[in-house]
């Protein structure tokens, strides 16, 4: 089971929180990354073992982590531009924002 909570935040920096929902995933091969838009962590989640690779814009590997169930990379410590989360053993690649 997985919980969620919203944090939405106006253009004059009115802020105001969801109720926090449920989310129960039933297919144990569904992998996520996300969010795909961030300032601070992206996050990979999946019920198989894997290895998850982080990529800068020029294709230079920045971090590898092993993803048992979860795991994040920490996206604060690089500059804002595009980068790309690839799980070379599911043959995806994920396109990530940092702002």
């Amino acid at each position: 089971m997985n919980y969620c909570r919203l944090r939405m935040v106006d253009l004059d920096a009115f802020s105001k929180l969801s109720p926090i929902c449920i989310i129960r995933f039933e297919d144990k091969d569904e992998i996520l990354v996300f969010p795909t838009v961030t300032s601070d962590m992206v996050f990979v989640q999946s019920f198989k073992s894997l290895t998850a690779e982080l990529f800068n814009a020029s294709g230079i590997k920045l971090q590898t982590l092993a993803v048992n169930r979860n795991a994040s990379f920490d996206m604060r410590k690089y500059p804002s531009g595009i980068y790309y989360v690839r799980l070379a053993s599911e043959n995806k690649t994920y396109k990530i924002v940092k702002w």
